[in-house]
């Protein structure tokens, strides 16, 4: 291609593969290295090709071969610009923004096929209420926390000993404080429900049950309030599937007496 305004230059540089030259002893002020924004932002309309002349150019324009000087590409590779010229990146624009419009709407109705898939499984949640039988209690006895968990309709969780391996038991677990021990947790008798699918019934808790925990408290502990952190683990099912297992954090709060003097 030869340049109007560079005559002299009008040969073009064979370049290799990835490289972007400019041959900055030829044509001072010029800057090494060019982009595709670069190309944009400095092509002007005072160009003596009109946009249409320019853009057949282009296309004839072998690769990897030098362009007109007068539009800064020269020594430039095509292929650099994601193997396009300016005038072929700019005549895509509107079809990219037509695609971008789509795929927003696709976006759209994905999230709000999303919120009905969410809204239809949600997870249930089981409702605790901790109990103490003895509300005031000495150092070296016994004292008896219940906790009472309750369903959504049609919902039960595995039981404490389930028949399939592959599902998750009710747990109940503590972070005791100093001078409490867990002697005994006691799980209620489990029922058979016969998951849709499955030739073996299942051993769950229904809707409404109670753990009972039996604590030792030693001779030592300190008078005043204690706390008594736990956490119950469980798997909610349906009669079709069953959801993903869950943690809830439940407190038990007693009143320790003085040791009575004797």
């Amino acid at each position: 291609m030869r340049c109007q305004l560079y005559p002299a230059l009008s040969t073009g540089v064979r370049l290799g593969a990835g490289k972007r030259l400019i041959r900055r002893q030829d044509l001072p002020g010029v800057p090494r290295r060019l982009n595709a924004s670069a190309l944009a932002r400095e092509r002007d309309e005072s160009h003596p090709q009109s946009r249409e002349e320019y853009a057949v150019t282009a296309r004839r324009r072998p690769p990897r071969w030098s362009g007109c000087m007068h539009c800064r590409l020269a020594c430039h590779e095509i292929r650099a610009v994601n193997r396009n010229t300016f005038p072929a990146t700019f005549m895509s624009m509107p079809k990219t923004r037509t695609f971008v419009v789509h795929l927003g709407f696709l976006v759209a109705g994905l999230g709000l096929s999303g919120v009905s898939t969410s809204a239809q499984f949600r997870q249930p949640t089981a409702e605790l209420t901790p109990t103490v039988e003895q509300q005031k209690t000495q150092p070296g006895q016994t004292v008896t926390l219940l906790l009472g968990v309750e369903l959504p309709e049609n919902i039960h969780v595995q039981s404490d000993k389930p028949r399939d391996p592959f599902v998750i038991p009710t747990l109940l677990t503590f972070t005791l404080p100093n001078g409490v021990t867990v002697e005994e947790i006691t799980y209620p008798e489990s029922t058979d429900f016969l998951l849709a699918g499955q030739e073996e019934p299942l051993a769950v808790f229904e809707h409404e049950f109670t753990i009972a925990v039996r604590l030792a408290l030693d001779a030592d502990v300190s008078p005043g309030e204690i706390v008594v952190p736990g956490s119950l683990l469980y798997q909610a099912c349906d009669d079709r599937v069953c959801f993903a297992p869950a943690t809830a954090a439940v407190e038990w709060h007693m009143h320790v007496e003085p040791a009575e003097r004797r």
